[in-house]
């Protein structure tokens, strides 16, 4: 339980985008064309602009972001929903522009957080032989070994180590971290915070999570 919840903490910034880009077109896709003025029409329709999926009971299944969904046979086109915002595209159109727009995306980094905290610390394969990693880890240790057996700002502090020394180098001094915690062994400055096991736990969601 320990690694699950060191991971997800880890990791948020990357379900954050997923819940981001899911939630709107789930809702859509499970709730009605609005029949009814209100707060909750209102609410349907900002939803509306940022899914790919229609309305349940709208025409078609796939529609373009930033358009909102046809209404249904019979119902009247109201509250700033307009059939001239839809481009009409059949649904094998709609899949083929979505997945184009995703490569493209993802080819350009555009899915990259751009959040300072996490600026450069994309995937990447680490090497920990090199004698110049190997060298500068000792004087990082301490650091990493403070953030992983301190409170809930860890993550955070990482995230800052990984900024200015590197995330190669953060991901090695964590792989030696795990090691000296495993044999009961530390060289932190500060009384642990957290149990040997949640921090070995949170070192090994970090590497998982910005290193392959």
């Amino acid at each position: 339980m320990d690694s699950i919840l060191a991971y997800l903490e880890a990791s948020w910034p990357t379900w954050l985008g997923i819940a981001v880009a899911i939630i709107p077109s789930l809702i859509t896709g499970l709730t009605p064309y609005p029949r009814v003025d209100g707060a909750l029409t209102t609410l349907l329709k900002v939803l509306n602009i940022f899914s790919v999926l229609v309305h349940r009971d709208s025409p078609s299944t796939l529609k373009a972001p930033f358009t909102y969904s046809k209404p249904p046979p019979g119902v009247s086109v109201r509250y700033g929903y307009s059939s001239t915002t839809h481009p009409g595209f059949s649904d094998l159109q709609m899949i083929r522009l979505l997945l184009g727009l995703s490569v493209v995306g993802l080819a350009t980094g555009f899915l990259v957080p751009s959040c300072a905290a996490f600026q450069g610390l994309v995937q990447k394969t680490i090497s920990c032989d090199s004698e110049s990693v190997a060298a500068a880890i000792p004087a990082i240790l301490p650091d990493v070994i403070n953030a992983i057996q301190g409170g809930d700002a860890w993550n955070s502090q990482l995230a800052a180590l990984a900024e200015t020394q590197g995330i190669e180098l953060v991901a090695c001094a964590l792989e030696q971290a795990i090691t000296m915690l495993s044999a009961n062994s530390s060289v932190s400055k500060t009384p642990a915070k957290v149990p040997g096991s949640v921090a070995i736990a949170r070192a090994t969601a970090w590497i998982a999570t910005h290193t392959k």
